[in-house]
């Protein structure tokens, strides 16, 4: 009951039937379903809070709470009761999705076909995208977003349609994030013998979401994708078969997808990631002012007139170095338990556990580095990534010789070292892009 009552609410929160049907537009079809699924699920959700030593042992739901703690103590730093309320109370809605995901999909069969739905939510959500976007159908919600660019050499104006979707999804980038994960989740699909010959028919829901993807004109979503396939292949075939494998695949992607996606150079030059880096510099700027608290959740806008197109510098200006730290150890977290079980992959109980170890790995760096150029600190599929690379950790954890990973004095420091080591990475990045 609690795994369908999970799946009805990833498929309400994909595919949003209240902006497809305007006959349910005023039901809050995802909040009740939510809140009945917390209901069945308050048990199994309880046993992450079950005694200090139980939540010690999960310091990803550690750093959840801590984000949370940060957007209340941005406000409250700034005597703002009412926008700690309001945000705070917002937050908790993405709290609740991603304890229900660490604690509804806890055994393979249902991560397995928890990946399998998510898939297809995504393939349904693109074909109505793609459905719109060609003019076959017509929903509002489904509008593309339309971007002119100016060639300064010709001073001709040109337009680019770029595809979008529902909901959460109503951004290219957005749709693109999710299309990636999507595809890594069909490549594991086909590689998956138990599937028989059936394992090859996903090969054409991959091609489609390659199509998505090109439509979306997103250049994040494309060096998610590149970082993703190099992620893969290493670990996978390790450095050196890795080196010849990207070489082969990183110029056909660069083939099959053309155009503005295409154009880093020109972007790193004078287009998006000029501004971007200015973006980056305003904000370190107003983290200089306030750098424990920050300025306050969802303030970067209304000081600065733009998100920070970097949910990592967003954090840390909104919320300070306790909430922008909490934010990146989060995904250090899941992404560093996932890449240390390769020390016991022969003791991983199931041969399918084994074997998805680097597709999870390579879906969550490819995530991180799609945040790298967007500002979704606060938004549920975040939280999905970070989930699934704890679930599956837990899964191929358990009957194996690796001890859990515990939120105590060297996580802490750590996680402070890597607080530090972004602002001055980030920082010396600003130098160097603003001076090119």
């Amino acid at each position: 009951m609690d795994f369908a009552l999970f799946l009805l609410v990833n498929a309400t929160l994909f595919l949003r039937p209240a902006e497809i049907f305007p006959a349910v537009e005023a039901l809050p079809i995802y909040n009740w379903l939510i809140i009945v699924n917390l209901g069945a699920s308050a048990s199994r959700i309880a046993r992450q809070f079950k005694s200090g030593a139980a939540l010690a042992a999960s310091p990803a739901v550690i750093c959840v709470l801590g984000v949370w703690g940060g957007i209340v103590l941005s406000h409250l730093a700034n005597f703002d009761i009412y926008d700690a309320r309001q945000d705070g109370y917002g937050f908790l809605k993405v709290i609740a999705y991603f304890l229900l995901l660490i604690s509804v999909v806890n055994s393979r069969r249902r991560l397995f076909f928890f990946l399998a739905a998510i898939t297809l939510f995504t393939v349904l959500l693109t074909s109505l995208a793609v459905l719109h976007y060609h003019k076959f159908i017509d929903l509002p919600a489904l509008a593309a977003v339309e971007e002119y660019d100016l060639d300064e050499f010709t001073g001709q104006r040109s337009t680019t349609r770029r595809l979008c979707a529902t909901g959460i999804f109503n951004d290219p980038n957005d749709l693109s994030m999710i299309i990636v994960a999507s595809m890594g989740i069909c490549g594991l699909g086909i590689v998956s013998r138990p599937l028989g010959v059936l394992r090859f028919a996903l090969g054409a829901p991959l091609a489609f979401l390659a199509y998505g993807l090109a439509l979306t004109h997103s250049r994040g979503g494309l060096l998610a994708l590149m970082v993703g396939c190099a992620t893969l292949f290493q670990a996978r075939f390790g450095w050196r078969r890795a080196f010849w494998a990207a070489s082969l695949v990183i110029p056909a992607i660069l083939l099959i997808f053309r155009g503005r996606q295409t154009d880093f150079a020109g972007a790193l030059s004078g287009g998006t990631g000029q501004s971007r880096a200015e973006l980056w510099s305003e904000g370190l700027q107003y983290f200089k002012r306030s750098p424990i608290t920050g300025i306050g959740c969802n303030r970067y806008a209304e000081e600065i007139g733009m998100v920070a197109h970097n949910s990592f510098v967003h954090c840390f200006t909104e919320l300070g170095f306790v909430g922008g730290s909490m934010f990146l150890g989060l995904f250090l977290i899941v992404a560093y338990s996932i890449w240390r079980l390769r020390r016991v992959k022969q003791e991983i109980h199931s041969p399918s556990l084994r074997q998805i170890q680097p597709y999870l790995l390579a879906l969550v760096l490819a995530y991180m580095v799609s945040m790298l150029s967007l500002s979704r600190s606060y938004v549920v599929p975040t939280y999905l990534i970070a989930g699934l690379g704890v679930v599956y950790e837990r899964l191929a954890r358990q009957g194996t010789s690796l001890k859990p990973l515990r939120f105590n004095a060297w996580t802490v420091k750590r996680i402070i070292a890597a607080g530090v080591g972004f602002i001055v990475l980030t920082y010396a990045y600003i130098q160097i892009a603003l001076r090119s």
